[in-house]
């Protein structure tokens, strides 16, 4: 049998391209592994390194710039890709600590799950999974990503006027590193390349940052007469991984890289996480008056 060619891409967007003997004598991720040591590949590139038959990770298109903090017009709330902003009933009620969420589209994907071998667990690699790959149970086909938006309540005060209200509000905007990590490699992509894969498969602007907190300071007069009830909102972007009938994906099994024969080893293999948030930067400020 000839060999198994198969193109590695690290987190950090390293490639590499190897070819494994195909023989009952092989573990074909220590294989892949070891010739990717000697192709210059430390220990941490190695680790949840994506393998597949065909070139992965195109170069990424540029990221969408943002500034540090948007405010969103009123305008520009009226798209429907926008969920209703809570609005406190009375002088009395702080709103909800989030809003209803809004679909803004579900797209078709491919997806890649995890496997290891002797080693264990922590020592696995991602690779596709498609018609021609055996999963036993079976994976789930033709996987889709729902992207969906809903607003964080990112803290709400009562001001009795008259008086100027100034506050500084620290959020936390992105994904953390963890996430972001898994979140492409599942996709088969380097992180460098996850905003511009998102923004490609959901058809809207997205960009996922590092972690990171904000502090921004909000003022503005309450007059005198009225009560405000005010909330700082922050945009939350929520993508769940699902099959064909929107059901998160939840998968463990076996899993072998290539078709048949049957000697091939069945590796031990997860999808690790159906579902990730990311901490957008853009917000509204929202300042409800109410007569005393």
């Amino acid at each position: 049998m000839k060999d198994l060619t198969l193109h590695a891409l690290s987190a950090d967007g390293k490639t590499g391209c190897i070819d494994i003997p195909l023989n009952n004598d092989v573990n074909i991720l220590s294989e892949a592994q070891s010739k990717l040591k000697l192709l210059g590949f430390t220990q941490t590139e190695l680790k949840g390194v994506i393998l597949s038959p065909t070139k992965l990770a195109p170069p990424p298109i540029a990221d969408i710039s943002i500034e540090k903090v948007q405010l969103l017009t009123t305008q520009e709330l009226q798209s429907s890709d926008f969920p209703p902003v809570p609005k406190p009933a009375n002088k009395d009620e702080f709103p909800p600590n989030t809003s209803t969420s809004v679909l803004v589209s579900t797209s078709d994907s491919d997806f890649f799950i995890y496997f290891w071998g002797d080693d264990g667990e922590g020592h696995g690699s991602y690779a596709p999974v498609n018609k021609d790959t055996i999963t036993d149970p079976q994976f789930p086909l033709q996987s889709k990503i729902q992207y969906k938006r809903y607003w964080l309540n990112t803290g709400s005060y009562k001001i009795i006027g008259k008086q100027s209200f100034s506050k500084s509000i620290a959020t936390t905007q992105g994904m953390s590193t963890t996430d972001t990590q898994t979140f492409s490699a599942e996709l088969g992509i380097a992180v460098k390349g996850l905003s511009a894969k998102l923004s490609e498969s959901t058809s809207t602007s997205i960009t996922i940052s590092e972690q990171k907190t904000v502090t921004e300071t909000y003022s503005f007069d309450v007059p005198d007469g009225k009560v405000c009830v005010y909330t700082l909102w922050q945009l939350i972007e929520e993508f769940a991984l699902t099959d064909q009938a929107g059901n998160e994906i939840t998968w463990r099994g076996g899993y072998s890289p290539v078709p048949g024969p049957q000697w091939l080893p069945k590796f031990p293999a997860k999808f690790p996480q159906n579902l990730f948030t990311n901490n957008s930067a853009r917000y509204v400020s929202d300042p409800v008056m109410f007569d005393k």
